[in-house]
């Protein structure tokens, strides 16, 4: 079955492997987007499947990233 925006759920942290545990308001730095502020953390469906909500300062803007491709690299806490 396809999943859909309407399957989806903020949550309030998630654990990746590599990067740490990613919050809300949390700053990261992207490999090819550069410096961005996490702006939602997401589960879509029961499947346990992810995305980041980040919006960058530069020209990329939004972006809602797979936390296990992104490569994400926290700045701050």
């Amino acid at each position: 079955m396809k999943k859909s925006i309407q399957d989806s759920v903020e949550i309030p942290s998630l654990d990746v492997p590599g990067t740490g545990t990613v919050i809300k308001g949390l700053r990261v730095r992207h490999r090819t987007f550069g410096l961005g502020t996490v702006t939602a953390v997401i589960r879509i469906g029961c499947d346990a499947g992810h995305f980041i909500g980040v919006k960058f300062d530069g020209p990329a803007g939004r972006k809602a990233l797979h936390p296990e491709y992104a490569k994400l690299e926290i700045v701050d806490r």
